[in-house]
C-alpha cells in the first residue's frame, strides 16, 4: 500500500496482549525498519501494550495470523 506519493502508507495501531506474547513481537517491531514503536505501556520486560506504526494491510495479515491472540487495532481517540 503506498500514499500517493510512492511512500508506505503507516497507520498506528494499538497491539495488546499478554506479556508473553508481546515481548518478542516488540523485538520484532524494533528490529524492523518499516516499524515505528511509539509507545509502550506495562512494567519494564513486561509489555502490556504497544503503540506501532505500521502498513495497515500488514497490522491487519498480523491479527489473522496471530488468531486474536493479539488484540490490533487502529489507535483513534476515545469517545465518551
Amino acid at each position: 500500500m503506498t500514499d500517493g506519493t510512492g511512500g508506505p502508507v503507516v497507520q498506528a495501531f494499538i497491539v495488546a496482549g499478554a506479556a508473553e506474547l508481546l515481548r518478542p513481537l516488540l523485538e520484532l517491531f524494533v528490529a524492523d525498519p518499516d516499524a515505528t514503536v511509539t509507545s509502550v505501556s506495562g512494567p519494564e520486560g513486561a509489555p502490556e501494550r504497544l503503540v506501532v506504526e505500521i502498513d495497515p494491510d500488514r497490522a491487519n495479515a498480523l491479527s489473522v495470523a496471530l488468531g486474536g491472540r493479539i488484540l490490533i487495532e487502529p489507535d483513534a481517540p476515545l469517545n465518551p
